[in-house]
């Protein structure tokens, strides 16, 4: 059973993920790649800021404004 468990669980994490995945895809492509760097590379405000040329606040309102756009779509 124990083994069971664990196939189940490893079904699920994909089918998370594909969601994850499929609500990403309709955000803005700047959307996107911030929360990429944020969340999946884990760059701090300054290495994102360097890496895209901007502020270090305005890393921190687009990020704001990424999750809070993920957020919405994964509820609808």
């Amino acid at each position: 059973t124990e083994l069971l468990d664990n196939r189940y669980q490893t079904r699920e994490t994909t089918s998370d993920q594909v969601a994850v995945y499929e609500v990403l895809r309709e955000l803005a492509p700047e959307q996107r790649a911030i929360l990429g760097m944020a969340l999946h590379q884990g760059l701090s405000y300054r290495e994102i800021a360097e890496a895209m040329e901007i502020p270090e606040g305005t890393v921190a309102t687009r990020l704001s404004a990424a999750k809070k756009a993920f957020q919405r779509k994964w509820e609808e």
